[in-house]
Order: structure tokens, then C-alpha cells, then sequence
């Protein structure tokens, strides 16, 4: 039995997915995901258009990678993108919400994690990966009109504990988190497998 823990956008699942080798490795479904991305135009396309587009405007701050103190420019920073990068998920996204960032989501199609605890369209924004170049504006009219809101929201204690691992596990936080959607995965399996058997 194999527990997939993030999804890809559907599109890009399709190739993996009919891989016999796949169905029955873990590891090897890991390579070939990680495979189809780096084939794939996903990982650079948007990176590129907003480095283009904004790499010389003063109100963005972008770096191509990350360097020592890079978590204190995030506590600074409104808005912290979070774009489609080397892997279906980024810690940079969590990373966002730890440190009181508003992430901005630019990954068309992304199933994002915990959605029964985390509501995503409450403490985010996903602007459309074909909507790069209006990201300023976009960026502009939250700033001006519901910020407020979605600050408090990434406030919220149940939301930050739904996000981040402790030791102990603590009802409701991550590892609670990945354990009930594991269950939810199981039990659907099992209901399935018990339909086909019959």
C-alpha cells in the first residue's frame, strides 16, 4: 500500500501515475514526479516571469536563493510568494504563515495541505499563474482593502498549530493533521477496495 502525502496539479500526474514501477515503489514515484517537474517548464516558467517583471521594482524583494537571516526578511514582508518550485509542496508556504506573512499562492491547480483546518482562502491569496504580470496591482488592492483580515486570520492559534510539527504531538497540530488525512485516505481505499471485491 502506498500513502501519497501531496498532490500534484492533475496535469502533471498523468505520466507517473501510468508508470507500472511507480504503483508499486514508493521511491521510484518520488523520482518520477521529481522527474516530470524538471522536465517540465513548471518550475522556471513563473520564477522566470516574475524575476523579469519585478526583479527591479522597489516594492518586491526577491532573491534566487536562500541565504542566512532570510527568515527575518519574511517576518518584515506583507506578502511572501509562494510560487510552483522544484517539488509539488515548499516550506516556504508554511514558513509564511509561521512567521505572519500572507502567502500568495501563484501554483494553478494545487491541492493545498489540511484543507479541513486550514482555510486557505482565509489567511492566503492565489493569484493565477497566467496573472503574474498583475501581480503589483493584485497585490495593491488586498493591501488596501482586506489585509487586516487576512493578518488576524494567520493569527489564529488553531491554524498556526494545524501547520507546524511539536514534540509531543499536540491534538491538532501537523502530524495530527497528516494522521487524520491518512485515515481519510485509508478508509476511502478500504471502501473501494471492499466495492470491487464484491
Amino acid at each position: 500500500m502506498k500513502v501519497y502525502v501531496y498532490d500534484l496539479p492533475p496535469r502533471f500526474n498523468i505520466e507517473w501515475l501510468s508508470n507500472e514501477r511507480c504503483s508499486k515503489h514508493l521511491f521510484a514515484s518520488e523520482v518520477a514526479i521529481h522527474r516530470a517537474l524538471l522536465k517540465s517548464d513548471v518550475r522556471t516558467r513563473v520564477r522566470t516571469a516574475i524575476w523579469r517583471r519585478y526583479g527591479g521594482d522597489r516594492r518586491f524583494y526577491l532573491r534566487r536563493h536562500r541565504f542566512a537571516g532570510y527568515q527575518s526578511e519574511i517576518v518584515r514582508s506583507t506578502f511572501c510568494l509562494c510560487p510552483l518550485g522544484w517539488a509539488p509542496w515548499s516550506p516556504r508556504l508554511v514558513e509564511a504563515v509561521a512567521l505572519g506573512c500572507v502567502p500568495v499562492i501563484i501554483a494553478d491547480g494545487i491541492r493545498l495541505p489540511f484543507p479541513s483546518a486550514v482555510p486557505w482562502p482565509e489567511i492566503s491569496l492565489t493569484v493565477a499563474e497566467a496573472d503574474v504580470d498583475k501581480l503589483g496591482k493584485i497585490l495593491e488592492h488586498v493591501a488596501s482593502t482586506n489585509l487586516t483580515s487576512i493578518q488576524r486570520n494567520i493569527w489564529d492559534p488553531q491554524v498556526r498549530r494545524a501547520l507546524l510539527f511539536h514534540d509531543p504531538i499536540l491534538e491538532g497540530d501537523a502530524t495530527w493533521q497528516v494522521l487524520v488525512a491518512l485515515s481519510e485516505k485509508l478508509d476511502r481505499s478500504h471502501r473501494r477496495s471492499r466495492v470491487l471485491t464484491q
